[in-house]
Formats: structure tokens, C-alpha cells, sequence
């Protein structure tokens, strides 16, 4: 009777198996909480668990981290605002941090393959109207370019400019907000982490630095700023 019973023991092990993969870890916990305190109302902990199975849907995503795909899977939601937020403020919490960290080195090894690149033009639209003055204090020709932020850019430059917004002005009437033409050589296409049906977004990691290389203003006061990752 022993020797069947440790012959049946690889079985039992098989079956605990996947039971041991959703164990809290330091990451998904932090990710908890920060979901929390951004107000996610569902279950952060069953949030985290259906979103690994869509990761487990994408055998392209098999050899990614579990931490390294929900910290990536996040940003594609609207959470990408408390990360920001924070990153901006140069106070980022150290559950915050983790997420961070994670995201890079997601990013980093998603990169290893070429189809995960994006290299060519991105667009993306700066999500405020501004002035000319700013323009030409923040994006002087030659001068380098950085951001606190992760910087996210779409290959599509039609869904870029849909996210234009606009104000009132009583000098100029209105006027859009810039579109960012972005040479790339690193971003990293998040469509194989994304929920979401047609994404075409792609993500550079904060060490990302890009030149000004150009910039022009149509007639309607709106302006286009050509950036070049070096």
C-alpha cells in the first residue's frame, strides 16, 4: 500500500500546481493596494487572477513573468493614471515602485524580440492644449527631450489625434493640442498585453531620450513636433 501511495504523489503535486501560481506575491500585492487606492472596486485579488488567464490565452506571452505581465497589463488600463501621476510627482509609494520596476523589466525583455518593436513613426498627442510660448520653450530644436512618465505613442496617427483635446482662447480661438511624430527605435508593442480589441499603442521605458528635430504650425494654430529617439 505505501508504494501505490507514492506512486499517485507526482499526481497530487500536478494538481496543486496551478493553485501555487496565484500565491500572493510581492508584487500582485502592492498591485492590490494601488489598485485600491486608485478605486478600482472589484476584487483586486480576482481582478489579478482573470487577468492571468488572459495572459494564459497568448502562448506568445509564456515566457513573460506573471509580475512582469500584470504590471504591463495595467498600464493598458486607465490605472496607467496613478502610475504616471505618481512617477510625475517624483513620490512614487514603494508598492508603486515594485510596478515600476516590473514595467521595465517587462519592457526590456519583450524588446529581445524584434516583432515586439516598434520602430518607425509613432504619434502621440500631448493631452493638453498649450501655448506657443511652450512649445518653444520645451521643444527647442536640437535640445533633448525626457519625460518623468512612461511615454506611450499609437501607430496609427489617426487614433492619436482623436485624443485631441481643445480650449477656448480669446487670442487664437480654438486650438488642439501638439502632435508628437516619434521616430522609435525601442517601443514595444502592447497589443499581445492589452484587453483591448485593435490596440496599437506601443510603450518606451523611462530611460528613453529623444531629440527635437523638428517643428511646424498650420494655419489653424495647431502644432507638429518631430521627436527622434537617440
Amino acid at each position: 500500500m505505501s508504494s501505490q501511495a507514492k506512486g499517485k504523489e507526482p499526481a497530487t503535486s500536478s494538481r496543486q500546481e496551478p493553485q501555487a501560481r496565484l500565491n500572493r506575491t510581492p508584487l500582485t500585492q502592492a498591485l492590490a493596494q494601488e489598485l485600491s487606492r486608485f478605486g478600482y472596486r472589484s476584487n483586486p485579488e480576482q481582478l489579478i487572477a482573470s487577468t492571468l488567464t488572459h495572459k494564459d490565452s497568448k502562448p506568445q506571452l509564456a515566457s513573460l513573468p506573471d509580475d512582469e505581465f500584470l504590471a504591463l497589463h495595467f498600464y493598458t488600463r486607465d490605472f496607467y493614471k496613478a502610475i504616471n501621476r505618481q512617477l510625475r510627482s517624483g513620490q512614487t509609494s514603494e508598492d508603486m515602485q515594485l510596478i515600476v520596476d516590473n514595467m521595465q523589466k517587462g519592457l526590456k525583455r519583450l524588446s529581445q524580440d524584434p516583432q515586439n518593436l516598434a520602430v518607425g513613426t509613432l504619434y502621440r498627442g500631448i493631452n493638453k492644449p498649450v501655448t506657443d510660448d511652450f512649445v518653444h520653450q520645451n521643444f527647442r530644436l536640437g535640445d533633448i527631450y525626457r519625460d518623468k512618465t512612461f511615454i506611450s505613442a499609437s501607430e496609427s496617427r489617426f487614433i492619436s489625434s482623436t485624443g485631441y483635446t481643445a480650449t477656448k482662447s480669446t487670442e487664437s480661438g480654438y486650438r488642439r493640442s501638439p502632435l508628437l511624430e516619434i521616430e522609435s527605435a525601442s517601443a514595444v508593442r502592447l497589443a499581445t498585453l492589452s484587453n483591448m480589441e485593435g490596440e496599437e499603442e506601443a510603450l518606451f521605458g523611462l530611460e528613453a531620450e529623444f531629440q527635437v528635430t523638428g517643428k511646424e504650425q498650420d494655419r489653424f494654430g495647431n502644432w507638429r513636433i518631430k521627436l527622434k529617439e537617440i
